[in-house]
């Protein structure tokens, strides 16, 4: 099965129990993404299990980093979740 429509890491989501998450990373050659909740559970979810996870796309939190117990300042926290400034940038232009 293809990637149709491969998730965009650093997207934020709500499920169907209206549990919050961001896409942390996704592997193409695996075919897997990995979740985060808000609560700092992690997932990973197959191609076709993420196709019929019910799901809808929401904008990030503004307490997301506080929730997760994320520290900017730790090496890789930008690799992983990019710059937050830059990425509030592209979600304004997105909803324009």
């Amino acid at each position: 099965m293809a990637w149709q429509n491969p998730p965009e890491v650093g997207a934020w989501y709500m499920d169907h129990m209206g549990r919050v998450f961001e896409i942390v990373a996704s592997d193409e050659d695996d075919e897997t993404i990995e979740i985060q909740y808000m609560d700092g559970a992690i997932e990973e979810l197959d191609l076709e299990t993420w196709a019929e996870f019910r799901k809808e796309p929401i904008s990030p939190p503004e307490d997301w980093v506080a929730s997760m117990d994320m520290d900017p300042n730790i090496e890789g926290w930008n690799h992983l979740h990019g710059d937050p400034v830059q990425q509030t940038l592209d979600a304004l232009e997105r909803q324009e």
